[in-house]
C-alpha cells in the first residue's frame, strides 16, 4: 500500500481488475459507468464554474504562499543564502 502505482501495476498485470469487472452483474456495471460519467460532468462543470475557479485560484494561492514562506526562511539562513549566491554567479 506504500507504493500505490507499483500495485496498480500488479492488479492490472494479474488480471484482476478484469475478474472484478466481470464478475459484476451487466446492469449494475453500466450504473456504475453512468454514475462515474455523470459525477465527471457534474465536477467539471464545477471546476469551470466561477465558483470552481476561485476555489483553485485561492489554492493555488495558498500554496504559492507555502512556497514562499519556505523560500523566506531558506534565505534567512546564512549559509543557504551563500550557496544561492555561488548558484547564482556560477549560471551567469
Amino acid at each position: 500500500m506504500e507504493e500505490i502505482p507499483k500495485l496498480y501495476d500488479l492488479l492490472e498485470i494479474n488480471n484482476i481488475f478484469d475478474t472484478i469487472i466481470n464478475n459484476i452483474p451487466v446492469k449494475e456495471y453500466e450504473n456504475i459507468i453512468n454514475m462515474i460519467n455523470d459525477d465527471a460532468d457534474r465536477l467539471s462543470k464545477h471546476l469551470n464554474s466561477f465558483v470552481g475557479m476561485v476555489k483553485t485560484i485561492q489554492q493555488d494561492y495558498d500554496a504559492t504562499q507555502l512556497n514562499v514562506d519556505k523560500l523566506m526562511q531558506t534565505l534567512g539562513d546564512k549559509e543557504s543564502v551563500g550557496l544561492v549566491k555561488d548558484i547564482l554567479e556560477n549560471i551567469g
